[in-house]
């Protein structure tokens, strides 16, 4: 349980899951304050779903400003933007979320809700981006997914819940609000880590091996899952519009304890089984829509939504964060699991709307066939995969290997900061202060290491180091 109390991870999981309780906890507030000035169950519906499609601008617009905008405008005047953006991003979130919480018109409440929406949108990449330069161990992260979407759900359960008045729930909103953009701030003080030592680090996961085909393919996953939830979700917030049954109530919580089981079940074997869950829970999914469309009972067919919702909620936010390590963009695809699932559910809210009016017969043959084309994507995406245990078999001398430097360095008597800069050095010819800001320590510091180094393998200077490495590796 080391992972849970790292400073590092716990800042990650902060950040992550005040996300998810500002994301869904104004979800949920727009969709009541929409149903308490008189909109009908399809309005709601079709107003949610354009927010989330609206959310997708901003996580599109996080890599176009932090990767072409912000290098042009020079080092001095990016840094004030860049201080600036997420001081009135946070203005604009507390503002819009007093607008729809005091709204009277369909139209006020619509537009407040879409600039909230986008700002979220360009944040929730944001984040997911700083997690994976933040998080200390990648055979985590599905759990570190799991756990904040646990505690994000938990807190928009105490948002909707347990706060009484208008006063109190726009209080909390404002709080995790300020926490959420602290944490960020925090984030952004940390030097960006090296791609390549992102990669190998990634490799005691898996690996990928057409990143490319592996994307679209993963793309293609979640559009197809999004189907299947997006209408799932359509059916139960009629009900909920409707005044019929609130599904903000205990059942809610369901979606907590999914999230975090989620995590660590994923995470078995490093993730190396985490598709085949989510085909498991896509069937699962597909049994919930036919229990609602069969006029079967609403709790159940709910219990099963949000069983299944915090699986696949955890499956592409950690699949989309590890394939963002291979990409040649890794802030745009970092967070792009969550704009997927988000435009999907745009794209398709008025075709699930109106098959949830039709025969069920027909829902039920449209759910089957999309669950029999998502286990051909799936299998295609699970080829991609690569993990370590069959590389090993193969001839991996090419590359120097996790167990070799560990051995050499215990061998050479080399501390923790020794070996993490001896694999640097093996894995990039990066410029020392590149390689002091990937360790996130001083030149002088960095430069105190790399004596210590010199003088326990009998070297003066870096390649020396490296050569020392493989002529060692060759003798053992």
């Amino acid at each position: 349980m080391k992972w849970l109390i790292h400073r590092k991870n716990i800042i990650v999981m902060a950040s992550m899951a005040l996300f998810h309780f500002l994301f869904l906890g104004i979800e949920f507030l727009f969709d009541d304050c929409l149903a308490g000035i008189g909109a009908g169950s399809a309005e709601v519906v079709t107003a949610q779903n354009l927010m989330l499609g609206i959310s997708v601008l901003g996580y599109l617009l996080y890599p176009v400003l932090s990767d072409f905008l912000f290098p042009i405008l020079g080092k001095r005047i990016a840094e004030v933007v860049q201080f600036l953006v997420p001081v009135v991003c946070f203005l604009l979130v507390l503002g819009s979320v007093y607008v729809i919480q005091t709204g009277t018109t369909y139209a006020v409440i619509f537009w407040a809700g879409a600039v909230c929406f986008l700002v979220l949108g360009y944040f929730g990449n944001g984040v997911c981006f700083l997690a994976t330069q933040v998080i200390t161990d990648f055979r985590y992260l599905a759990r570190v997914a799991g756990f904040s979407y646990a505690l994000g759900v938990s807190l928009q359960y105490i948002h909707t819940n347990l706060m009484s008045s208008s006063l109190s729930k726009l209080l909390m909103l404002v709080v995790g609000s300020f926490g959420f953009i602290v944490l960020l701030f925090w984030q952004k003080t940390k030097p960006e880590r090296n791609l390549g030592v992102l990669c190998r680090e990634q490799r005691e996961t898996f690996e990928i091996n057409k990143p490319v085909v592996g994307g679209f393919l993963l793309i293609a996953c979640v559009l197809l899952m999004t189907c299947l939830f997006s209408t799932l979700d359509n059916a139960v917030t009629l009900v909920h519009s409707s005044g019929e049954f609130n599904i903000g109530q205990w059942p809610r919580l369901i979606l907590a304890v999914s999230g975090l089981a989620a995590g660590f079940l994923y995470d078995i074997c490093n993730r190396r089984y985490m598709t085949h869950m989510m085909y498991l829970i896509s069937i699962l999914a597909v049994i919930a829509i036919v229990i609602l469309a069969f006029d079967g009972s609403f709790l159940i067919g709910l219990i099963m939504f949000y069983v299944s919702a915090g699986f696949f909620v955890v499956f592409f936010t950690s699949g989309f964060m590890d394939m963002s390590v291979h990409c040649r963009h890794p802030k745009l695809w970092a967070g792009l699991g969550r704009g997927i699932n988000n435009l999907c559910a745009l794209i398709t809210s008025a075709i699930s709307v109106a098959l949830l009016a039709s025969d069920s017969i027909v829902i039920m043959i449209v759910a089957l066939a999309l669950l029999g084309l998502l286990s051909v994507v799936l299998l295609g995406y699970e080829r991609q995969l690569h993990w370590n245990e069959k590389k090993e078999d193969k001839d991996t001398s090419l590359i120097p290997q996790e167990r070799d430097v560990s051995l050499f360095a215990k061998e050479y008597a080399l501390t923790e900061r020794e070996e993490e800069l001896l694999r640097i050095f093996l894995q990039s010819e990066d410029a020392v202060q590149e390689v002091a800001a990937q360790m996130a320590i001083s030149r002088a510091a960095l430069y105190r290491h790399i004596q210590a180094l010199n003088e326990k393998t009998g070297t003066k200077t870096r390649v020396g180091i490296v050569q020392c490495f493989y002529q060692w590796n060759q003798k053992k």
